[in-house]
């Protein structure tokens, strides 16, 4: 059972580093934040105009782990 927990753990870990590698902002060549905030300020707009509830969530992944 622990060695199954940890092959998933294993698989999700990878996933999971897979997709922030491609959304990473700013500390990489040719993204910065300036990119992000764009991005955010844009979908807050487009959320607002329709009426919608928009939600943010930033996680500092440094201290996370």
């Amino acid at each position: 059972m622990v060695t199954v927990l940890s092959y998933f753990i294993s698989l999700y870990c990878i996933v999971l580093h897979s997709c922030i590698d491609d959304m990473q902002f700013g500390f990489m060549k040719g993204k910065g934040t300036t990119n992000a905030i764009f991005m955010a300020r844009q979908m807050q707009e487009n959320f607002r105009v329709k009426g919608k509830k928009l939600y943010f969530g930033f996680v500092d992944l440094e201290k996370a782990f």
